[in-house]
């Protein structure tokens, strides 16, 4: 049990930090740039903090501390004919407990595809199942549903006026959207996104009675084309 636990706050920073990608066209409408710009050879880095807390008999702490680095490598077609992105993520991650010292070494490849500034990120490129990242527009007040099936998350903008500052900079004007599930599980994601940038921080939350556990990713550095 405890090992599957230690697992979902694993999956749940490198998800965190997959959803950092967008349109082909880093010079949106607006001038701006894109919340998510894509072109091959735009990478972020990002440092990783994490905690998990195990409240039942066995009580123990986890600490998780990395860096995770994200590059769009190429492009390919999806099987139902549309463009897709290869986004690879190599992170490094030292788990440290009570009686142990663990480092893991992970590379996973998302696909990605933008339509109009809406973003979508898929495991394979024949799945028609597919996590929504961004909605477009991004106005304060607008949510969805960003997984298919999963009716308790709803991905809200909370705000597009936030000031954040990260190790790669201060940012003003970034686009705040929350993440709430109000199933069995309990789950709160703030993400950080800046137009011509990206995806600069992530703060999660989420756990049961038994364990609690939270992500935080910030962005160290970027190229973007």
């Amino acid at each position: 049990m405890r090992k599957r636990r230690l697992g979902l706050v694993l999956c749940a920073a490198a998800t965190a930090a997959i959803l950092s990608c967008g349109d082909n066209n880093p010079i949106g409408p607006d001038g701006n740039g894109d919340w998510l710009p894509l072109a091959v050879g735009n990478e972020w880095v990002y440092a990783y903090e994490g905690l998990w807390v195990d409240n039942s008999t066995d009580a123990d702490t986890s600490v998780l501390v990395g860096t995770s680095s994200l590059t769009v490598t190429g492009q390919t077609t999806h099987t139902e004919g549309f463009d897709l992105f290869l986004l690879r993520d190599i992170s490094f991650v030292t788990i440290t407990t009570p009686d142990t010292v663990l480092v893991s070494r992970d590379t996973t490849i998302t696909y990605v595809q933008s339509d109009s500034g809406n973003v979508y990120s898929y495991q394979d490129t024949h799945s028609s199942y597919s996590a929504q990242d961004l909605q477009s527009p991004l106005v304060p007040g607008a949510y969805w549903h960003p997984y298919p099936g999963a009716e308790d998350i709803t991905r809200t903008v909370t705000s597009v006026t936030v000031t954040m500052t990260v190790p790669a900079g201060t940012f003003s004007n970034c686009a705040q959207l929350t993440d709430v599930d109000t199933g069995d599980l309990f789950w709160s994601v703030s993400r950080i996104y800046v137009q011509g940038v990206g995806q600069i921080q992530t703060t999660a939350v989420y756990g049961d009675s038994d364990w609690v556990a939270e992500d935080n990713t910030s962005l160290v550095s970027y190229t973007v084309n």
